[in-house]
């Protein structure tokens, strides 16, 4: 698409083919040459996808697994749909963008990439010199990414009238084992089902050489009680280990201290993010990477 116009990939609309153009380098810079002998059609699995310098493509779905996507010109998640390239390497010599920090990508809205592939795979050559191996997001161009605020609503954007929102806790009341809530100190109701939290540990480990911490999935909504000041975790499987919280000293014990607490922290480690980088193979040894900036004809070039 040429004059900066824009283009919308969809299923439904087959004319808005990622691969538009092919692209050479020529004395100054990446030109355009389009080939009017091409049959356009949306990408399959495994394909190279090509976008052309000029080429301005609004993605609004989830695209096949292809093999390698080259972006010259701009790539640019919808910020109405949930999106998701999935590739076994991405390289970026214009511009791919996944919301902005003026504009962050809505809260009911996500883009992500998910690289896929093994060790012996192709190596990405990005330019002479810069091997940067395979299953990896190489940024030549730049490369602009912002999620909705933790906390933040269809309506809303902002999130948490503008205030950061926590991502930890402390236990109001010991967990013991079994349990499948959790009672922590503060306002966590944005935390969202799905979220991944962390229940660290209080108590000596038996056998030493293991831990005692736990991770979760949040099966429901957070409940928040402003009279206590407590938000209720509902948990997708139960406790295996006691998680302690209360005092530990008192006026009476005549300590430094009037009174000392302790209770063990709870941390929303993952599942928040709406846009994501992220290894395609749940578990993998092989993971996926992201290389910014490098040399190119003698400068330095790369953003994000």
């Amino acid at each position: 698409v040429a004059g900066g116009a824009r283009r919308v990939l969809s299923a439904a609309r087959s004319h808005a083919l990622l691969a538009a153009a092919r692209v050479r380098r020529g004395r100054r810079g990446l030109q355009e040459q389009a080939d009017f002998d091409v049959q356009y059609r949306l990408p399959a699995d495994g394909d190279d996808v090509v976008l052309g310098a000029s080429d301005h493509v609004v993605l609004d779905v989830e695209t096949p697994a292809l093999n390698w996507l080259t972006v010259a010109g701009l790539l640019e998640a919808s910020r109405e749909h949930r999106t998701l390239v999935t590739a076994r390497s991405v390289m970026v010599w214009g511009r791919l963008e996944m919301g902005t920090p003026e504009q962050p990508m809505p809260a009911n809205a996500s883009a992500g990439v998910s690289l896929y592939g093994e060790p012996d795979d192709h190596t990405v050559l990005m330019v002479e010199g810069l091997f940067l191996k395979n299953k990896v997001l190489a940024v030549l161009g730049s490369l602009v990414a912002a999620g909705a605020p933790l906390g933040s609503t269809d309506a809303d954007e902002g999130g948490m009238n503008g205030t950061a929102a926590a991502l930890s806790a402390k236990l109001t009341a010991t967990a013991a084992a079994g349990a499948r809530t959790l009672a922590v100190r503060g306002n966590l109701s944005h935390w969202p089902v799905g979220g991944r939290v962390a229940l660290g540990p209080t108590e000596y480990p038996q056998p030493p050489a293991t831990t005692e911490a736990e991770t979760f999935t949040l099966a429901a909504p957070s409940e928040y009680d402003a009279a206590l000041d407590e938000t209720l975790l509902h948990l997708d499987g139960a406790v295996q280990h006691r998680h302690f919280a209360g005092r530990v000293l008192g006026p009476s014990d005549g300590a430094h201290f009037s009174h000392l607490d302790l209770a063990a922290t709870v941390a929303l480690v993952g599942g928040f993010s709406n846009v994501v980088i992220r290894t395609l193979e749940e578990g993998a040894a092989y993971g996926a990477g992201v290389t910014v900036a490098g040399s190119a004809d003698g400068e330095w070039v790369g953003s994000a």
